[in-house]
């Protein structure tokens, strides 16, 4: 019973250790995109979003053959889709957008993390969406450093 005790103390310390790592680096991820997102300009109206779409998009190095449709809507979250082979849309909330949000949708869309998605495992892709596009996206969003 001893070992049996110690196996799942083990067992529970890694558990506990893991949630704990995980916790810390959503929260590290979530707090670093707050603060590009308050020292950022606003978006507030749609008209803004066409003047600074092309500027953007050639800074994030999105080949001019691409199409992107740019809206602002009343969903809570920012987020940006592929809507057919060469065409995509980033979504803005009215509320609270700012230019850091679609730099970082635009990144999304320039390092091509949504090529191939759909030949991989759901587990796969939320892990490589969560270990690596979005901390990429985190990263040029905040500096404009593209890895």
């Amino acid at each position: 019973m001893d070992i049996l005790d110690k196996i799942l103390r083990g067992v529970n310390h890694c558990f506990f250790a893991t949630g704990l790592i995980g916790s810390l680096y959503l929260a590290g991820l979530y707090t670093s995109q707050k603060i590009s997102q308050n020292n950022s300009p606003k978006i507030e109206n749609q008209a803004y979003i066409e003047k600074i779409l092309e500027k953007e998009r050639k800074r994030a190095g999105i080949k001019e053959n691409i199409k992107i449709n740019a809206f602002l809507n009343n969903e809570g979250a920012a987020y940006s889709q592929k809507i057919g082979k060469e065409e995509y849309k980033i979504i803005l909330p009215y509320k609270d957008s700012n230019l850091s949000d679609l730099r970082h949708e635009l990144y999304h869309i320039a390092d091509g993390h949504f090529n191939g998605g759909e030949t991989k495992s759901s587990i796969r892709y939320a892990l490589e969406y969560l270990f690596w596009q979005e901390p990429q996206a985190t990263i040029y969003q905040s500096t404009g450093l593209k890895l």
